[in-house]
């Protein structure tokens, strides 16, 4: 089980804020990260972990996912209270909202691309693999209280700034709900296959813990890289997007932080020397990046938390609104 905590959602500085997508208006697919092959081709082991075993963390998700999108359909509301937008959301034309549309899917047997497909309906097809790391990360003691993360450099006050499975998954829920249905003065949840705007939306106030357990993410469990700080810095160079909202602070002090969540949740071996708790498969899986590609494909314009297929129209995921009653 993984506990996900749960956080303030009424606070403005979280998830509200003027949003970065208008830097680039046109849809594009620069914003898809490559990553390297050992991505594809190695996995990190976790046979015995059922996705049956996984209820509680499959529901922790989902409430994540309804959270966020329950600040976001609350804030468009309070703005057409105030006059500022037209039509009020309702929770039925919210994506996030309906548990029902948030499925685990077995993408590819053993890899963990894509962590999800998101398409235009508002369906998020979440990877049954990423939801079974989620729950082993739990069992290797790298939730809760255990998976802690505090500020860097450290200090004797040690400022807490969140969790890293939790932040995971409010990084993922923050890039899926706000960055890519965009809900317009009318009420309506507009796609938004932008992948480079969308990257920009991982939180406001959370938004630095946020963004580094993603790279956490990417970068160990994903890549399993053995030079995460070489690695970085190419992130950092091709992929400015995904840091677009840290401060130039936040920014330095990056690298070193990621280098000490990994000394922080390293497990220990009998020769002293330190190594991510989750083994890797000494069983290849034979899968390339086409593979993943293929997935993508079978939910045309589909998005996902690494990029994927878009298109250069804006989706409205609803009927037109002389279609549906008024809100």
């Amino acid at each position: 089980m993984v506990c996900i905590v749960s956080r303030n959602h009424s606070n403005p500085d979280l998830c509200s804020g003027k949003s970065l997508r208008r830097a680039i208006p046109e849809a594009s697919n620069e914003g898809g990260i490559i990553f390297r092959r050992e991505a594809y081709e190695c996995v990190l082991e976790m046979r015995g972990v059922d996705i049956n075993d996984c209820t509680e963390t499959i529901a922790d998700i989902k409430r994540v996912f309804s959270a966020v999108a329950q600040h976001e359909m609350d804030d468009h509301n309070a703005a057409v209270d105030n006059g500022k937008k037209r039509k009020k959301i309702s929770a039925v034309d919210m994506p996030g909202m309906d548990p029902e549309k948030i499925q685990i899917v077995q993408f590819l047997e053993r890899c963990l691309l894509p962590t999800d497909a998101v398409t235009q309906d508002g369906t998020i097809r979440l990877n049954e693999n990423f939801v079974r790391l989620l729950f082993l990360m739990g069992m290797k003691g790298m939730e809760g209280v255990n998976g802690r993360i505090e500020d860097w450099p450290r200090t004797t006050e040690r400022r807490y700034l969140g969790e890293l499975c939790s932040s995971i998954v409010y990084s993922l829920a923050l890039h899926t709900i706000r960055g890519h249905f965009r809900i317009n003065e009318w009420g309506f949840a507009v796609f938004e296959p932008n992948e480079m705007t969308a990257q920009m939306e991982r939180g406001r106030r959370h938004a630095y813990v946020n963004v580094l357990s993603m790279l956490f993410y990417w970068l160990y469990c994903v890549e399993h890289c053995p030079r995460p700080d070489l690695r970085l810095e190419v992130f950092m160079v091709k992929y400015p997007w995904v840091f677009a909202g840290l401060s130039t602070d936040e920014i330095k002090k990056f690298p070193a932080h990621l280098e000490a969540l990994f000394w922080d949740f390293a497990a220990k071996r009998e020769d002293g020397k330190r190594v991510f708790p989750i083994n890797i498969s000494n069983k290849p899986t034979g899968l390339t990046s086409r593979d993943v590609e293929a997935v993508m494909s079978k939910y045309p314009g589909a998005v996902s938390n690494e990029g994927g297929q878009v298109q250069p129209q804006h989706y409205a995921t609803h009927e037109p609104l002389t279609k549906r009653a008024a809100v």
